[in-house]
């Protein structure tokens, strides 16, 4: 008894003993029990876990509305938000982050091929980012009103072109036919936005200064316009083009006008006298270019040329000649005026509006006489057989400064006329017709400033046999 006594002494209580083989075995078979509790708990069905504000994703890429050429047009992705309560095994769904999970409208669910626009409303639905579709997620909103709308080209021509470019000192950018090529781009969008649409806007951003035409490769820079004129948005809308522009120049020159006198005038005759008293009307009277230094009385026309032989031609120029007068037209009388059309070279454009001006003659201190010329006097050059003058006289008209046209009526006796057939006009059949005569008046006056207006005119008569012959008839 007292040996029992000792050992149960010696025993120490609690965990302070030391463990026996069955302490042990008791803590291995208590853990592994406990385990099987944990795993049989986490991996049962009643765990759930929430997610709130979940961007919605709207995509019709890859899906049955890209096969049917549909597009979403409203909402946008995430306009839409939607929480989730997703429910399971925690070692499912227990390590979910929001960051792991998106929604997104179904459209492979539901989509019709429809054409134009149309609301249809789909599904919306949850997935890992991953592509696994979570089926069993509760999701606040399980539906969307997606607008939506058929995919379709047209072609939109190009109709105005803008640049920042500037001409020379010499030239002119002709911002009217700046080209751009291609002239028409393919557009893909939605219809109802496609409908919207009219033209495109070029814009040149290059900046310089052009001496001749110039040709500008891969330009990219556009806008699409739509039928009220605005800029529309190329936002879901599929156009690429670049385009080739060609801006064309052209040069301006401003010239003073003048004309020049045809050489139907006698011999000694004092042309810049008479051109002295031209003037050439529009809205006022202008004098001739070169007949005076005041640029204010001369008459500008101001030329637009895009060829560069015209422009090197033009550059010669001192003054632009709009014809020529014929002293025979220039008739003595305040109320004389004779009209010229001004005649653009071919490549050259008339920029004053300017297309035809009228001329006159200051008068003062001039006077007219008359007299005739015995048709048997008149000398007659190159005359055909059968070609004769008739008998009589032919009267001769001069104009002038009133003291010579006095001197030259005193000394008729002295003139002398010439009739040169080749430039007669002679009836096939014969008979009678006029031929004008150039008359050479005396050399012992002065006629400097005298003129014979109009043409003087013989009378000859022809056979129908007559053919021409280089011979002299008295």
């Amino acid at each position: 008894m007292e040996q029992t006594k000792r050992k149960t002494f010696l025993k120490k209580p609690g965990w302070l003993h030391r463990p026996t083989r069955s302490d042990l075995l008791l803590m291995i078979a208590s853990l592994f029990i406990a385990a099987f509790l944990w795993a049989y708990i986490a991996s049962g069905s009643g765990y759930s876990v929430r997610f709130n504000d979940i961007p919605v994703i709207v995509e019709t890429a890859g899906t049955k509305a890209e096969v049917f050429k549909l597009t979403a047009l409203s909402p946008a992705t995430g306009e839409l938000t939607v929480n989730a309560e997703l429910s399971g095994s925690r070692t499912d769904i227990g390590g979910l982050s929001k960051g792991d999970l998106e929604a997104y409208i179904d459209f492979d669910s539901g989509v019709t091929d429809t054409s134009g626009y149309q609301i249809q409303t789909l599904p919306i639905r949850l997935r890992r980012k991953n592509g696994t579709v979570l089926r069993s997620a509760e999701l606040s909103v399980s539906t969307a009103d997606v607008q939506m709308d058929k995919i379709i080209s047209v072609k939109l021509p190009v109709k105005e072109v803008i640049t920042n470019l500037s001409g020379s000192d010499e030239t002119i950018i002709d911002t009217d036919n700046i080209t751009a090529t291609p002239n028409t781009v393919s557009v893909t969008g939605p219809s109802t936005t496609l409908q919207k649409l009219d033209n495109i806007r070029v814009r040149l951003n290059e900046q310089e200064k052009l001496y001749k035409e110039k040709t500008f490769t891969g330009c990219s820079d556009f806008d699409l316009i739509g039928t009220d004129g605005n800029s529309v948005s190329k936002e879901g809308l599929k156009v690429q083009a670049q385009f080739d522009v060609t801006v064309p120049v052209y040069y301006i020159k401003k010239l003073p006008v003048t004309l020049t006198l045809d050489k139907n005038y006698p011999a000694g005759f004092d042309t810049d006298w008479l051109l002295n008293k031209v003037r050439i009307h529009t809205d006022r009277a202008y004098k001739l270019a070169e007949l005076t230094e005041d640029n204010d009385e001369k008459l500008f026309i101001k030329i637009k040329t895009s060829l560069p032989e015209n422009k090197a031609v033009l550059d010669t120029y001192d003054a632009l000649e709009i014809g020529s007068l014929s002293l025979y037209d220039m008739k003595l009388g305040s109320k004389w005026r004779k009209s010229i059309d001004i005649n653009m070279l071919e490549g050259n454009e008339n920029l004053s509006n300017i297309d035809s001006v009228s001329v006159s003659f200051d008068n003062t201190d001039l006077t007219t006489g008359s007299f005739n010329i015995p048709n048997n006097t008149i000398t007659v050059l190159n005359a055909p057989s059968g070609c004769t003058i008739e008998n009589g006289y032919t009267k001769v008209s001069i104009i002038g400064d009133a003291a010579e046209v006095a001197d030259i009526m005193a000394s008729v006796s002295d003139i002398r006329a010439t009739a040169d057939m080749m430039t007669a006009t002679i009836p096939q059949g014969g008979g009678l017709f006029n031929q004008m005569i150039q008359v050479t008046l005396p050399d012992n006056v002065r006629h400097d400033h005298v003129w014979i207006s109009p043409a003087p005119m013989a009378q000859f008569t022809a056979t129908a046999s007559g053919t021409p012959s280089a011979r002299t008839s008295p």
